[in-house]
C-alpha cells in the first residue's frame, strides 16, 4: 500500500495543479489591460483551469489513502475535513467582506454572503466565485463519510460512477451537486487507488505522455469524461515518479506542493489586489504583476512556515529535542528561502520588452 503522506510525486502534482489554476486566473484578471503588457503562455491561458480537475483527482486518491487505514473513523474524518477547509476559507471570505465594504467587490446580500460561508451547495454562484470547488469537495467528503464505513472504497467508486453517469444522462440538473459529471474527476483518483498495485508497472513516462497527448487532442475532439481519464493518467505517472526527492532543488519542489496546497484558497485574494488599481490605459500589467509578486514573496513563505509548524506539531520526532528537529528545521528554511529567491527573480523579469514597458508606464509620477 502506498503511503500518500510520503509520496513526493503527489505533492509535485499538487504544485503543478495550483500553479496552472493560479496562472489562468492571473491571465483572466489582466485581460482588461493592454495585450502588449502580457506574454501569455498559450496552453495555460486557455486550459489552465483544468488544474482544478487534477486537484479533484488528487483529492479522490488522498481520501482513499485516509479511508483505507485501520484507524479510519467517520466522525474523526469529518471533523478533520471541516478544519482543513473552513479556517482558510473564512480568511478569504473576511477579505471579500472588507473589499465589499470599501466598494472594490460586487455587492452581496447579507443572507447570500452568510450562506456562502457555509460552503453548502447552491444553484447559483457563491459570494466568493472560486468557492464552487470547495462546495464540490465538501459533497465528496460527505459521500466518502457515509459510504466507506458500509461499502468500503469499492462502494465509493460505485456511488461516484452512478452519480457521474446520472449527471451526464440528465444534463447535470440542480441536485445539490449530487448528480454531476464532476464526480468523475474524484472517481479517477479513487480508481487509481484501487488499481495502483496493478498499474505501478506502467511507470511514469508512458502515463504522463499519453495523458498529456490525449488532453491536447480532446481540446478540439472532446468526448464524454475525457478530462477525468486524462487526469487519471497524468496523476498515475506523477505517483509513480521516482527521483532523489531528498536532494535540493527537488526537495524544494516537494515542499512547495504543501505551500501551494495551503495557499490555493488565497491566490485569488492576491490577484484581487488588482481591484485597488485604476483600470486606465496607463496602468499596465507590468505594474500589477510586480505588485502581485511583492504580495506573493511575503505570503507564500509565511504560509510555508505555517505548514512546517503544523508538520512539527503532528510528528513528535520533529519537535524540539527530537532526532529530526534540526534537520527538518534547516530543510524548511532552505526551502522557503529558495521560494523567496525564485519569486524575487521572477519579479525582476519584465513581462514586456523594456521599450514597450517604458512606453506603457504612466507619464506622470
Amino acid at each position: 500500500m502506498v503511503d500518500g503522506s510520503k509520496n513526493e510525486g503527489l505533492q509535485v502534482a499538487r504544485a503543478v495543479a495550483a500553479l496552472s489554476v493560479a496562472y489562468f486566473h492571473s491571465y483572466i484578471a489582466l485581460r482588461a489591460f493592454p495585450e502588449s503588457a502580457q506574454i501569455p503562455i498559450g496552453p495555460l491561458k486557455d486550459w489552465g483551469y483544468l488544474g482544478v480537475n487534477l486537484f479533484f483527482a488528487i483529492s479522490g486518491y488522498v481520501i482513499c489513502l485516509v479511508a483505507s487505514k485501520p484507524t479510519f473513523s467517520p466522525a474523526s474524518f469529518a471533523i478533520k475535513r471541516v478544519f482543513r477547509l473552513f479556517p482558510m476559507y473564512w480568511v478569504a471570505m473576511a477579505t471579500i467582506a472588507f473589499m465589499i465594504t470599501i466598494g472594490k467587490y460586487r455587492p452581496e446580500p447579507l443572507g447570500h454572503f452568510l450562506y456562502s460561508m457555509t460552503l453548502l451547495p447552491q444553484s447559483g454562484p457563491s459570494a466568493y466565485d472560486v468557492s464552487w470547488t470547495l462546495e464540490r469537495e465538501l459533497v465528496f467528503y460527505a459521500l466518502a463519510t457515509v459510504t466507506v464505513p458500509f461499502a468500503g472504497i469499492p462502494g465509493l467508486a460505485i456511488v461516484l460512477t452512478t452519480l457521474a453517469a446520472a449527471g451526464w444522462y440528465f444534463g447535470n440538473p440542480w441536485s445539490y451537486h449530487l448528480l454531476s459529471t464532476i464526480h468523475a474527476d474524484f472517481l479517477a483518483g479513487v480508481v487509481l487507488f484501487l488499481f495502483h498495485d496493478r498499474t505501478k508497472r506502467l511507470g511514469t513516462i508512458a502515463p504522463i505522455a499519453i495523458g498529456m497527448a490525449m488532453l491536447a487532442y480532446t481540446r478540439s475532439h472532446d468526448f464524454v469524461f475525457s478530462v477525468p481519464l486524462c487526469m487519471g493518467l497524468i496523476l498515475l505517472g506523477m505517483i509513480n515518479l521516482r527521483l532523489p526527492w531528498d536532494r535540493w532543488p527537488l526537495r524544494w519542489i516537494v515542499q512547495a506542493g504543501d505551500v501551494f496546497d495551503l495557499s490555493a484558497a488565497l491566490h485569488r485574494i492576491l490577484l484581487g489586489s488588482i481591484h485597488f488599481c485604476p483600470r486606465s490605459s496607463n496602468t499596465t500589467g507590468l505594474a500589477l504583476r510586480t505588485m502581485a509578486l511583492r504580495h506573493a514573496r511575503n505570503v507564500l513563505p509565511h504560509l510555508g512556515h505555517r505548514m512546517a509548524a503544523h508538520r512539527t506539531a503532528d510528528d513528535p520526532a520533529r519537535q524540539p529535542g527530537g532526532r529530526r528537529h534540526v534537520r527538518h528545521q534547516r530543510s524548511s528554511q532552505r526551502c522557503f528561502y529558495g521560494l523567496k529567491i525564485v519569486l524575487a527573480v521572477i519579479g525582476c523579469v519584465p513581462a514586456i520588452p523594456q521599450r514597450a514597458a517604458k512606453a506603457a508606464l504612466p507619464a506622470s509620477r
